[in-house]
């Protein structure tokens, strides 16, 4: 064989050698590495919170004269007030209590027999209540609500036509309350809500003006308002 067989086959087998060898030396580049979104924080979520609310009233005062019941009076009326609570979040659902208070512009006024004014007012509105709700979403719940209802009202009976004169009594009314809700959370910290109550309040007795017969006066009615809250968490 010659030097230039020799060579030639030499340079063959190192030209099949280089590209394994090369082969060999290549260390691919790592994959990419892949974004996953963390999931989404709830903005439902427990700590206290106050606020202020305003809604709209109706009710109905059911007016007792020495026994003789004279027929159920509807009044109508605002309500503005604040509130103050503490949620709860569990898995799936919420626990709350609730404190509130209104100022009242609730009225009914009659003219009596004797030519007399007659009127009721509730003064001012409060609640102590318990709230369950499911959220809907990570910023939307609707919930059930009801527990303790207080209220101030007032009866007031002026001059008549044969001459007595007029006056006027408060009293403490006690009861119930029970209703339902919806919440949505604007920010992680703003809760915007709308809110139905039923309201039963206790029967309390009225000496109005001396001479008259005492009255018995119990309310019951709707309100419905809307609440805006702020939420420390």
């Amino acid at each position: 064989m010659s030097y230039r067989s020799v060579f030639l086959a030499l340079a063959v087998a190192g030209a099949g050698i280089a590209p394994a060898a090369a082969a060999d030396l290549y260390t691919p580049p790592p994959p990419e590495p892949v974004f996953e979104p963390a999931p989404p924080v709830s903005a439902l979520r427990s700590g206290f919170y106050v606020g202020v609310n305003a809604g709209l009233m109706r009710g109905t005062y059911d007016v007792t004269v020495v026994t003789l019941p004279d027929p159920p009076y509807s009044g109508y009326g605002a309500l503005v007030g604040v509130q103050a609570g503490y949620d709860h979040y569990m898995d799936g659902f919420m626990l709350g209590v609730e404190a509130d208070m209104g100022l009242s512009s609730l009225h009914h006024d009659t003219i009596d027999v004797f030519g007399a004014k007659n009127s009721s007012d509730m003064l001012w509105l409060s609640t102590l209540r318990g709230r369950i709700g499911a959220p809907v979403s990570n910023d939307f719940l609707v919930y059930a609500t009801g527990g303790l209802a207080v209220a101030e009202m007032r009866m007031e009976r002026g001059p008549d036509s044969v001459g007595r004169a007029p006056g006027h009594e408060s009293n403490i009314h006690f009861g119930w309350t029970a209703g339902a809700g919806a919440e949505f959370a604007i920010t992680d910290n703003v809760m915007l809500r709308g809110e139905y109550l039923y309201v039963d309040l206790s029967e309390e007795r009225y000496n109005v003006a001396r001479g008259l017969p005492q009255i018995d006066n119990t309310y019951s009615g709707h309100l419905i308002r809307t609440a805006l809250s702020y939420k420390f968490h």
